[in-house]
């Protein structure tokens, strides 16, 4: 009766009557709460092996792991009931206390250069391999995030790049072209492409080295006879036309035609873009009599016009992301014209012989396309001269002798593409 008395005396008390609510509040809300929900584990290891030898007890769903073998990167994830039977690399059991719990791979980033994994025959592995990259297929993607079904991922966006296709067509096609040449997509290796002796070699391996030493030998077309060697039938003035050797996407303009006859032609793109995506290509050489085909023509059955290739320089791989360098250059003058200019020209000139009263010098493209008299370049923000005579150039090259160039837009309907180039060190000069 006396602790009841007290009981009583302690709720007749406001105070004492609202604390000890909280209290059995607090209580009855940590006796009756759900525990927390046990956060994933993530696992750095440094082999396979290693991998596998992780204790099934302490594994949980969507446990992942990040594993480094031999230059190669995995990504897995950990699914609690898969059951499924090991297929390494694919699909990875533990050793010990596996149960059902299978590590399921999501990615693989094979080392650059590297020959990578050909996929097509390990069960759970993602179904493409490029060789360097291999790619989940939709199903595996849905599985792996959830969401994607494969209306998202159709086949039809595996397709060639080369131009005969484009992603998304209607048709399915697995040849995809690479550095090394044309090809089914699997067992191929990338590398970063470097071009050797100004353009006659199109070997590619790192780093991106273009040897400027010498003048181009074969390349794009650097200039174009204005007389063609045989004038052909049923052209009319403006029409276009493609060189037909080489890389074959060089482009021409029939800028006077007489009674079908083209008597004065004119270049218009110096061509070679073809050779970014296939190597198996060709480039110009000089010569007379190649061969056109018909790019636009006014009258049906343009046919017969050849033409004279007086000159050829760098092409598109040769100034997109790359290093060109003078080492070796001999005591004479080197000139290098540079390619009609496209969104995309980006490069570096590097000195690593020095010459004096040697000039070093890379000539506007006499291409039409960006404007009636060529190509010109910004140097330091000031417009150079058009035209093929003009260019920029260092009089007397100096080991580190440095300047970046790229392209810039200067209009947009229809585009027009120049080249500004900022020196970083050495006395590059237009002229």
């Amino acid at each position: 009766m006396k602790n009841k008395g007290i009981f009583s005396a302690v709720l007749r008390v406001p105070a004492l009557h609202s604390m000890l609510y909280a209290l059995c509040s607090l209580l009855l809300l940590a006796l009756c709460s759900p525990p927390p929900a046990a956060a994933f584990e993530g696992y750095h290891v440094d082999s396979l092996a290693a991998l596998a030898a992780i204790d099934g007890k302490l594994l949980s769903t969507s446990d992942v792991a990040d594993v480094y073998d031999s230059g190669t990167a995995y990504r897995y994830r950990l699914n609690a009931t898969s059951g499924a039977a090991p297929s390494s690399p694919g699909i990875i059991s533990p050793t010990k206390n596996a149960g059902t719990k299978r590590w399921i791979l999501q990615m693989v980033t094979p080392a650059q250069g590297g020959t990578g994994v050909d996929s097509s025959a390990a069960t759970g592995y993602p179904s493409l391999s490029s060789g360097t990259w291999s790619f989940l297929n939709s199903a595996q993607m849905k599985s792996a995030l959830g969401y994607f079904t494969s209306a998202d991922f159709p086949t039809s966006a595996m397709v060639k790049t080369n131009g005969s296709s484009r992603p998304g067509a209607a048709t399915a096609d697995v040849d995809y072209v690479t550095p090394s040449g044309t090809g089914t997509l699997a067992n191929k290796t990338h590398t970063a492409p470097v071009i050797n002796g100004g353009i006659a070699n199109n070997t590619y391996s790192s780093p991106p080295y273009v040897d400027g030493s010498v003048a181009p030998t074969t390349g794009s077309v650097a200039a174009l006879n204005a007389t063609p060697t045989n004038g052909g039938s049923n052209w009319t003035t403006g029409d276009l036309f493609n060189i037909a050797t080489g890389s074959g996407d060089a482009i021409g303009k029939c800028t006077t035609a007489v009674t079908g006859s083209c008597t004065v032609a004119a270049l218009v793109d110096s061509g070679t873009y073809a050779m970014l995506t296939n190597q198996s290509l060709s480039a110009y050489s000089t010569g007379t009599g190649q061969a056109t085909s018909k790019n636009t023509c006014t009258n049906s059955g343009c046919t017969g016009l050849t033409v004279n290739v007086t000159a050829v320089g760098l092409t598109a791989p040769q100034v997109w992301g790359t290093v060109i360098g003078n080492t070796g250059q001999a005591a004479s003058a080197v000139t290098a014209p540079l390619p009609t200019i496209h969104w995309g020209v980006n490069f570096t000139l590097q000195g690593g012989t020095a010459q004096t009263s040697q000039a070093w010098s890379f000539s506007n493209s006499p291409g039409i396309l960006n404007g009636a008299s060529g190509d010109l370049i910004y140097l330091n923000g000031a417009a150079g001269t058009a035209g093929s005579s003009h260019g920029v150039q260092i009089l007397s090259p100096t080991v580190g002798a440095t300047m970046n160039c790229g392209s810039i837009k200067t209009a947009v309907s229809p585009a027009v593409y120049s080249l500004a180039c900022s020196p970083v060190s050495g006395a590059f000069a237009a002229y």
